[in-house]
């Protein structure tokens, strides 16, 4: 979906998310703000305000990563992921906060279909990491802490939860590669 609309749309509703709450940004109002209809704003986000927010998350916080995704380099991805969030935290608080379910869900589904990618190229691995519940432990531990980085500003517990954050991707690692 990239092009210059699309991003003169995105960076418009950043900047009036940082000085505004969501519920108080209408559609005609951002597309006042960016010299475009409400159709055309439709014709990119179907859904609204609401496809809008996927997308800024999707185009600012989770983007496609640019290398083949392993179970080795997961963990370095994962971690730009946590720095695209500070980037974009209180933005990003403001999306989770009027979508919680919604951008959880988000989150879930791209971050299984990026450790389904990083399992790939390993046929045992694949097989083992798919069909068992440590995927669901793992996606939603990963998805949780990404929801501790929007919410907690505590640089000491940012820290700790980094920490954390790579034992447990660590341990799950050994464990599915010594099977």
């Amino acid at each position: 979906m990239e092009n210059k609309t699309v991003d003169i749309i995105v960076n418009t509703f950043i900047d009036m998310l940082k000085k505004e709450s969501i519920s108080k940004i209408s559609i005609k109002r951002l597309m006042n703000r960016t010299n475009f209809s409400r159709q055309t704003f439709y014709y990119y986000f179907h859904y609204g305000i609401q496809d809008l927010c996927k997308y800024v998350i999707e185009s600012k916080i989770i983007i496609e990563p640019d290398i083949e995704l392993t179970i080795d380099n997961f963990f370095t991805y994962y971690l730009s992921v946590i720095d695209r969030i500070l980037k974009y935290k209180k933005v990003i608080r403001k999306i989770v906060e009027e979508y919680p379910l919604i951008i959880y869900k988000f989150f879930l589904f791209k971050i299984d279909k990026l450790l389904f990618r990083a399992t790939l190229n390993n046929k045992n691995l694949y097989n083992i990491f798919n069909t068992s519940t440590i995927k669901l432990l793992l996606i939603h531990s990963l998805t949780g802490y990404l929801y501790d980085f929007i919410f907690i500003l505590d640089d000491n517990i940012l820290k700790n939860s980094i920490y954390n954050i790579e034992k447990s991707f660590s341990e799950i690692k050994s464990y599915l590669l010594g099977i």
